[in-house]
């Protein structure tokens, strides 16, 4: 794979290749996606506006050589996701199964977690592969299907690690001439409830 880095002082900037076809998944709709990785690493991602040859595209990665890192790890994720989904055309190995779960789209962000480290974490416990079906904006309050794939016990457990997750991070609404009452005086009641 073509890789080119440059060093100057505490600014790095990273070139290598992503394929053609994975680019607007890593652009997301608007940019949606893209701007996320930016945020979330600190890097800034660039993006040829096209390949020569239609198969890759040169991916420019600029910032601090922490944030090159991570956006680059986070890069290759959704790579890894959307070329590891062959299930779309029906195809799951033998032995294995694939199943979708509801996410409201609220806690898809938090299911993900940050650089994708939460999701990560529960497919190396769990077994079994996790990737949400990106076909609409990042956050949104829309449900996301959740694909999960993997033998048959690996999954079920997933699903309930995933169900336990979404159940200890609960969130509700607060009328807005309430908030104050919730957070209480320097946050005293908020911290009282954390606890």
């Amino acid at each position: 794979m073509y890789e080119r880095n440059e060093t100057g002082g505490n600014f790095v900037e990273e070139q290598f290749l992503v394929p053609d076809k994975m680019a607007g998944k890593i652009i997301g709709l608007c940019g949606e996606q893209i701007h996320r990785i930016e945020t979330e690493t600190g890097c800034k991602a660039q993006l040829d506006p096209r390949s020569d040859d239609n198969s890759y595209r040169i991916c420019t990665l600029t910032g601090s050589q922490e944030s090159v890192k991570a956006g680059k790890s986070m890069i290759k994720q959704i790579i890894s996701e959307y070329s590891s989904n062959s299930f779309q055309s029906g195809y799951v190995p033998d032995g294995q199964i694939v199943t979708e779960m509801m996410i409201p789209g609220l806690k898809v962000a938090l299911l993900i977690g940050k650089g994708g480290e939460k999701i990560k974490n529960l497919q190396e416990q769990c077994g079994a592969k996790m990737a949400f079906i990106q076909d609409g904006p990042e956050h949104s309050i829309y449900d996301k299907p959740l694909r999960i794939w993997g033998d048959a016990e690996n999954v079920k457990i997933a699903e309930q690690m995933v169900t336990d997750f979404l159940a200890q991070n609960e969130t509700f609404s607060v009328p807005i001439d309430k908030c104050g009452h919730v957070i209480g005086k320097g946050g005293k009641t908020i911290r009282s409830i954390a606890q």
